[in-house]
């Protein structure tokens, strides 16, 4: 794929003894193809970003959700010892 566009190629390219305001209207296309394949090019780019977001956030949550059960096992470790402890003073 040729990355580089040479306007001057593609106006020359144009059937010799082709009036100016057609070699304009060749290149009012070509810039008018160019110009839409940008725009599709910056949709691409925007849709990248924003799975590229919700893959973020989607892991994230993911570790606050195991953060989050890992601090509800403390809690109930502690719940448990906190109920030993009462129950030992209940019996003293």
């Amino acid at each position: 794929m040729k990355n580089n566009i040479d306007l001057d190629e593609i106006i020359n390219s144009a059937i010799p003894g082709t009036k100016n305001s057609d070699k304009i209207e060749i290149l009012a296309a070509t810039i008018r193809v160019i110009s839409d394949a940008l725009f599709a090019l910056a949709l691409v780019e925007e849709v990248n970003e924003v799975q590229e977001q919700e893959q973020k956030n989607t892991k994230s949550q993911s570790n606050n959700n195991r953060q989050l059960k890992n601090m509800q096992k403390q809690l109930d470790f502690v719940v448990a010892q906190l109920a030993r402890i009462e129950r030992k003073i209940d019996r003293n």
